[in-house]
């Protein structure tokens, strides 16, 4: 009965989030972005049960940002786990280090980058609207942290958007060369207007990264753990394992606070 109760007021929660904000309708095509992690196979699994109801059309996406060795065994699990819930799998590699390197940006800051990128290429090319990513609430609130760290004006203190136009280049074009190696490639990536429009959705900002763990033991899910989100060297990474637990030695309800203040910044 514990079980059940939990169920019913978690998917009621994610349905409300949803229909709240408007994030998904019947008939919706959207590409799933999947690195075979908790949250991401619990997006994939959540949005699969309302896909027999609300008639979706599902599209799984694993990149491989080409920085770690278990990559492949990764995209074997995502395509393993579009095998099991019907949905079909493409799998996309981001030359991370070598953008990094050619851009001058962080390999966090250009891993980003390029999965949005990717995010609106493949989302176009499949004639898909929407883009689905598996943010939680834990994430917003170590957004709002990082961006007072990082010293942000009040729209920084928003967090991460629940919904947002897909538009890495912020608005302007923005030539390059994207490395591959095999080639290099020429890319321009414009603004997204009127009916191309391609948009970000999170319908899991509504759940902290407990109750997605307890969603996965629920349905009894598998899942891959990316050892690299224990490398302090990343910044979001030290934030999350050392910043957060010494604030909340000395105030345990930071995260609610924080979560307040991001809030109070929207509105």
């Amino acid at each position: 009965m514990k079980n059940v109760s939990f169920w019913s007021g978690l998917w009621g929660k994610l349905r409300k989030h949803i229909r709240e904000n408007s994030l998904i309708r019947p008939g919706d095509k959207i590409l799933v972005g999947v690195s075979g992690g908790p949250d991401s196979v619990c997006l994939t699994h959540s949005l699969s049960l309302l896909q027999k109801k609300w008639g979706l059309k599902l599209h799984l996406l694993y990149i491989d940002h080409g920085l770690r060795k278990a990559a492949s065994q990764e995209a074997r699990f995502v395509r393993s786990l579009g095998k099991k819930l019907n949905l079909p799998v493409t799998i996309r590699k981001a030359p991370v280090s070598a953008y990094a390197h050619h851009t001058k940006r962080s390999l966090e800051d250009a891993g980003r980058n390029l999965r949005y990128r990717i995010f609106l290429r493949e989302a176009k090319r499949l004639k898909f609207k929407k883009v689905a990513t598996a943010h939680h609430l834990d994430d917003h609130v170590e957004t709002v942290l990082l961006n007072l760290l990082r010293g942000t004006q009040a729209k920084g203190l928003g967090g991460i958007p629940v919904r947002r136009s897909l538009n890495p280049c912020a608005g302007k074009n923005e030539p390059g060369t994207f490395f591959t190696k095999k080639r290099a490639r020429h890319f321009l990536h414009t603004r997204e207007e009127g009916k191309n429009k391609v948009e970000v959705i999170r319908p899991l900002l509504c759940l902290r990264k407990a109750e997605i763990l307890e969603y996965l033991r629920f349905w009894k899910l598998r899942y891959r753990v990316d050892g690299s989100n224990k490398d302090l060297k990343f910044t979001r990474n030290w934030v999350r394992l050392k910043l957060l637990p010494l604030l909340e030695s000395k105030n345990p309800k930071i995260r609610e606070n924080l979560h307040r203040l991001s809030q109070s910044a929207l509105s």
